[in-house]
């Protein structure tokens, strides 16, 4: 059994055997409770469990749906069962209209969790997931969308993100989308190769003096 804060957990043990080929097969040991296979390094056993494992079918349905939406607000309800992979969808109609929503299935940790090792075992239990509808879902902003692993928000505040890129890297996209209305395959090439740091750039007189 696992001992966790909240009691006394089963532990399922299976085998697994692994064909290889031109080489015999190997037998694998798992050891799993509800929260995932059991992983022991240094002393420590942690689980390891893939929260977007729940329920594929709903992806594949999401996928072969999404072409026939016949407006941006269905296809952004059709989404909802994109949840295996954590992605940023972007999606666009030919009048202009543009809309963001993030895709994924993502743990909601105990007040203050963060997803890393080493943590209080008061904060290491998930209490749900954020998916389908109550996930991240934004119209444009002054007619561009963008995404940047940049720090996002949930309904009820809680950040999705555990290593969020710093906010430099969305501000530096979008004052190149909102340079031009006339963006073509090249501009975005541009955008998309730009080695401009706005960090660098606040940072650089401090540096230099060293």
């Amino acid at each position: 059994h696992a001992e966790r804060n909240n009691g006394s957990h089963p532990v399922v043990t299976r085998e697994v055997e692994i064909s290889r080929r031109f080489r015999s097969p190997v037998k694998v040991t798992f050891h799993e409770t509800d929260r995932g296979v059991l992983e022991r390094s240094e002393g420590v056993t942690l689980a390891s469990r893939w929260a977007g494992g729940e329920r594929p079918w709903e992806a594949i349905e999401s996928y072969m749906v999404a072409p026939d939406a016949k407006s941006l607000d269905v296809l952004v309800e059709t989404m909802n069962g994109a949840h295996p992979f954590s992605l940023h969808f972007v999606f666009a109609e030919r009048g202009g209209a543009l809309k963001y929503r993030q895709g994924g299935r993502i743990p909601k940790r105990s007040s203050g969790g963060t997803g890393l090792y080493p943590a209080r075992a008061d904060r290491a239990n998930w209490s749900g997931f954020y998916e389908g509808a109550g996930m991240i879902r934004r119209d444009a902003i002054d007619g561009v969308v963008v995404s940047a692993n940049e720090a996002r928000q949930a309904d009820d505040g809680t950040w999705l993100a555990t290593l969020a890129q710093p906010a430099y890297r969305y501000d530096r996209i979008r004052d190149q989308l909102l340079a031009r209305r006339d963006h073509d395959v090249e501009s975005m090439k541009a955008i998309q190769l730009d080695l401009t740091s706005l960090q660098a750039q606040r940072l650089k007189n401090t540096l230099l003096e060293f």
